[in-house]
């Protein structure tokens, strides 16, 4: 096709309404998933508290999950998955040891019934 002036007139406030490489605006979509989870991944290790740190991990794998399945790397998704396992059941650990500590154990009694019980043994 030969070009011409009125092939190239097109007025200057039009954009097109798809854009003409869809493979890069999916690749920038991944990027910006990719770039989300390493921010994620360097601020859970700047965090106080271990609790603090295994919630922004969590997290950060989950991201980074989409985006290695996007990208079809399935070793870095089995990876993020294990962490995910991994961060759940610690955080589950160290919610159980919380509650345990706020409440008193089963066999105590209270401090006046203590009293009481143990003066039968007297």
């Amino acid at each position: 096709m030969e070009r011409t002036a009125a092939n190239d007139a097109r007025p200057s406030n039009t954009t097109p309404t798809t854009h003409p490489h869809p493979q890069i605006r999916a690749m920038t979509t991944t990027a910006i998933v990719g770039w989300a989870g390493t921010l994620l991944v360097i601020a859970s290790y700047a965090q106080p508290t271990v609790r603090r740190l295994r919630r922004i991990s969590l997290a950060a794998s989950l991201v980074l999950i989409t985006f290695n399945l996007l990208l079809g790397i399935w070793s870095n998704v089995v990876l993020e998955v294990a962490l995910v396992l991994i961060n759940i059941a610690r955080l589950s650990s160290a919610a159980e040891a919380r509650r345990s500590t706020e409440r008193p154990a089963a066999h105590t009694l209270p401090e006046s019934l203590s009293h009481s019980y143990e003066r039968q043994f007297q």
